[in-house]
């Protein structure tokens, strides 16, 4: 069995621990869920652990079986190389004659490779954050447990890999349409492959195959902006995206748009760094990762989606490697709290130290160390403009985020029946406010506003919650 089936077991670990029992919709999902467990086990022989664990996965999934739930939601994107075989599905892309360039448009995206002289401080670099020493705020120390690699293997297999990439699955477009194949790119794939040289090779020979499709980023559709789901409002303490995903707000049945608002999504992240990036390696964010925070506030059983946890693992592990530098789970029950402590003995030591379970009390807490207050909103304790739901959005950014937005603005590629952008809001409130002092003018002004609305949505209700 050893480490590899342990570390296969990673991302399932944790998806088992939030909703495990889920897993036990069907006689199939239950028989891989628990030679994962098994498998865990077997590496680590911690078998008192296991057997309590067992018992609470097994009385939860009996619990999720009875009231027919089959359904997972994601907890965060894989780290883990593997095949995901993922069923295709029609209308995976939103056709239009637009081009999302994630490279600033007119502008080459420049690669960065570490020079010889800067090998040893880059191996230790990525070293920490294959450990996961690196930008964590808040979750459990190091394990002692954790897997090391043994100084200089780094280094060879990045010169092998640096070697062999570019003949053998070399990227045409990259630094144009999307990032360059250099060594951020190539070091992700290294940690997601454990220093296997042809999993990483697999996993860039992946990528070009998935831009030769897309050519470029994947445009953002405009029925999945309305749902308010993902929202990416501004950067961690160490310049990391935060991206949230409001889970109140999910609805399963339409697995095509939520592979499109993934893969836009984190688009528009790889977007926004890449416009961040200089001539030299960032020293808060060197492998351009972000930070994603799963809000379960107001979530029940409904917001749970098996299917998307599917395509969820697939897009990671094989388009979106390593990208996520820390998971945070907002406003977890105390029951899921008490499952997730009772298996971590059983889970892999990246997946405890990368995964953070925060109680409601502690949320307020939690988001004031790893966000500075003045890009907070008041509900915690900030200073920044209040955070809106999707009912309340008036503008872009009230819905999506002020960096979401401000990528899809800079690139060109805000949909057709999004909401107006806040400066398009202003622009076209200035010549209504010199009408104001006339009745006759307030009721132009009016009506102005609800056709402004009906032509942008097609409906005056404005957006409202359906998939995910």
């Amino acid at each position: 069995v050893g480490p590899s089936l342990a570390s296969v077991a990673d991302d399932a670990s944790v998806l088992m621990i939030v909703y495990g029992g889920t897993m036990l919709s069907t006689p199939g999902h239950a028989a891989v869920a628990l030679i994962i467990v098994l498998a865990t086990v077997l590496s680590s022989h911690l078998w008192l652990p296991f057997l309590s664990y067992l018992c609470v996965f097994v009385v939860v999934g009996v619990a999720a079986f009875l009231i027919k739930t089959k359904a997972v939601f994601v907890c965060g994107a894989s780290d883990d190389v593997r095949t995901c075989q993922g069923e295709r599905h029609r209308g995976d892309y939103t056709h239009s004659s637009k081009l999302f360039s994630i490279a600033l448009q007119g502008r080459v995206a420049q690669g960065l490779n570490a020079s010889e002289e800067q090998m040893d401080w880059f191996e230790d670099l990525v070293t920490q954050i294959c450990e996961v020493k690196r930008g964590i705020f808040i979750g459990e120390e190091v394990p002692s447990t954790l897997p090391r690699w043994t100084r200089g293997d780094f280094r060879k297999k990045l010169a092998k890999l640096r070697e062999r990439a570019p003949v053998e699955a070399g990227w045409p477009d990259g630094g144009r349409l999307h990032e360059p194949l250099d060594d951020i790119a190539l070091s992700s794939r290294l940690i997601a492959a454990e220093l296997n040289v042809e999993n990483a090779l697999n996993l860039v020979r992946n990528y070009q195959v998935f831009r030769k499709t897309t050519r470029g980023g994947v445009l953002p559709d405009p029925q999945w902006l309305n749902k308010g789901i993902t929202f990416m409002p501004c950067e961690d303490r160490l310049g990391r995206p935060c991206l949230f995903i409001r889970a109140k707000y999910h609805r399963s049945g339409n697995i095509a748009l939520f592979r499109v608002g993934l893969r836009s999504t984190v688009d528009a992240v790889k977007a926004h760094l890449l416009a961040r990036r200089t001539d030299r390696f960032s020293e808060d964010n060197p492998l351009e990762q972000y930070v994603m925070l799963f809000d379960f506030d107001g979530a029940g059983w409904s917001n749970l989606d098996w299917e998307a946890f599917h395509c969820t693992i697939q897009e990671g592990s094989q388009r979106y490697p390593n990208m996520v530098a820390q998971n945070y789970l907002l406003n977890v029950s105390t029951s899921v709290r008490w499952i997730w402590k009772t298996a971590c003995p059983l889970m892999h030591p990246r997946t405890r130290r990368k995964c953070c379970l925060v109680a409601p009390r502690d949320v307020r807490a939690c988001l004031q160390k790893v966000i500075p207050l003045e890009r907070l909103p008041p509900q915690y304790g900030g200073t920044s403009a209040s955070w809106t739901g999707p009912d309340e959005a008036r503008t872009l950014e009230d819905q999506i985020g002020e960096l979401l937005a401000n990528v899809y603005v800079r690139a060109g590629v805000v949909p057709d029946g999004a909401l107006p952008t806040r400066a398009q809001v202003e622009a076209s409130s200035a010549p209504l406010s010199r009408h104001a002092s006339s009745p006759s003018g307030s009721e132009d002004s009016d009506d102005v506003g609800d056709q402004g609305k009906l032509s942008l949505w097609g409906r005056p209700c404005g957006p409202f919650a359906c998939c995910f």
